[in-house]
């Protein structure tokens, strides 16, 4: 009788294993899932249970060829559509199993301070990387402009921060087209800021790259307009006056690794951008090993 009963058991039990192990291939077919070691098991047999490469198992993991796991250790088995287990690699490290794998709070707490920690001191790099250039003006809204062809030096900003006359003739005539000499009146706002950048900068002639032109790239230009300039500092690095430029409100600051200037426009709400494009090239917002087409808060 007893050897009946085991009988009939062991065939259950053969019978529902198939439906189990199907259940396990489907528990990971569309999501990433946690397994738990038990004894006896190996990464092969894992593998073959979930349906989902060995391979894939170990890079979901970190995990070296020769890396001997162990009973009750856990790992993040890739679902099923990632066959490569890179998708289940990038949840790993984003945290999103720390909970099951029995991390605790703390490690992604210092994560995320980690990487608080390195924004904090990359702006703080660039605040010391302008201040080390930064002078002390000795005429407050005196400015020397150095444009093609053409320069003006004088007091831009008088008493109750106005801009004279006189000044505005001089920036329509620095910041005029250097291709064709036709010119427009210069915003206001925009000779302020060029002032301001003088007077942090001690008063250092100012080298006007470009002020208004009528052909652009972008068709919303503000440099048709008269609300934007390209220019540059004689002994000031072009990354030290953009990260000054990043710190001042309602400004479009583009920074040209591969030009001599720095755009800086004035408009409602501020946006910042990198162009890697050389003179006369087309706006490229990447560099050229990736593609990407430029947005309207990137027009310059």
């Amino acid at each position: 009788m007893q050897r009946l009963i085991s009988t009939l058991l062991l065939g259950a039990l053969l019978a529902l294993a198939p439906q189990y192990a199907q259940a396990a291939r489907e528990k990971n077919f569309d999501r990433a899932v946690v397994h738990t070691i038990y004894s006896g098991q190996t990464l092969g047999k894992i593998a073959k249970r979930y349906n989902i490469p060995v391979a894939a198992i170990l890079t979901a993991n970190g995990l070296s060829q020769s890396h001997k796991i162990k009973p009750k250790q856990r790992l993040v088995i890739p679902s099923q559509k990632d066959q490569d287990g890179k998708k289940a690699a990038k949840l790993l490290r984003d945290g999103r199993f720390d909970k099951q794998l029995g991390k605790s709070k703390d490690n992604s707490a210092r994560r995320s301070t980690s990487v608080q920690k390195r924004k904090r001191k990359a702006k703080t790099k660039a605040k010391i990387r302008w201040r080390k250039y930064a002078r002390p003006a000795r005429r407050p809204g005196y400015v020397v402009l150095k444009g093609t062809g053409r320069s003006w030096s004088g007091f831009a900003i008088v008493k109750g921060n106005r801009v004279p006359r006189r000044a505005h003739k001089a920036f329509r005539k620095v910041l005029a087209s250097w291709r064709t000499g036709e010119s427009i009146a210069i915003d206001p706002q925009l000779i302020r800021l060029i002032v301001k950048v003088s007077d942090r900068f001690g008063g250092r002639p100012l080298k006007i790259v470009s002020g208004f032109r009528k052909h652009s790239y972008a068709r919303a230009s503000r440099h048709k307009h008269g609300r934007a300039v390209d220019l540059s500092i004689p002994g000031v690095p072009n990354e030290a006056l953009a990260a000054y430029l990043y710190t001042l409100p309602n400004l479009g600051v583009g920074a040209y690794p591969n030009s001599t200037f720095v755009h800086v426009d004035v408009r409602a709400t501020g946006t910042q951008w990198t162009d890697y494009s050389r003179a006369g090239e087309a706006p490229q917002h990447r560099p050229k090993a990736r593609s990407a087409t430029a947005t309207d808060s990137a027009t310059p």
